[in-house]
């Protein structure tokens, strides 16, 4: 948890005055989340890893559509094999400061086990524009399955190309 917290300040501190780039309609970009599982999985599981292909299309300088497919990997306590979910996600970004941002995702994850089926995903965080390529976002990843919900909080660092 120290190091997202280092990685968060350091990209603060280098980003300047920069802003959204509201110009471009259409950003794609990659990403990387680091967090810790919740709910059933924090007993089992000590960290969550992943990373994403983001898109957004730009309908103003307010509100973006998003999709995004990635992969999350939980990782087992005490070694051993994980778990993990490829996600399939659509939403919506909303600037309500110049830098500052709620996003909301919705979709299907598939586990990476066998014999699983599907499950829902969703996303809800809260983000900053670092500069016009660089977004940091803390946030909170669900799955839900069998009527329960495992899920991360975390922090997501993505670069738009």
């Amino acid at each position: 948890m120290k190091i997202i917290a280092v990685i968060f300040c350091t990209m603060l501190v280098i980003s300047g005055k920069g802003q959204w780039d509201f110009d471009k309609k259409v950003h794609v970009g990659a990403g990387i989340t680091f967090g810790v599982p919740v709910g059933v999985f924090r007993s089992v599981y000590s960290f969550t890893l992943g990373g994403t292909v983001k898109a957004q299309l730009a309908l103003s300088q307010k509100f973006l559509l998003t999709a995004d497919a990635g992969y999350y990997g939980f990782l087992r306590k005490g070694g051993g094999e994980g778990v993990g979910f490829i996600p399939f996600l659509g939403g919506f970004e909303y600037h309500f400061e110049p830098k500052v941002f709620i996003d909301l995702q919705a979709g299907i994850g598939v586990p990476t086990v066998s014999n699983n089926g599907t499950a829902l995903c969703f996303v809800t965080g809260l983000g900053y524009s670092i500069s016009k390529k660089m977004q940091v976002t803390g946030n909170f990843i669900g799955f839900g399955k069998y009527g329960y919900v495992i899920g991360n909080i975390g922090v997501e660092l993505v670069y738009y190309f």
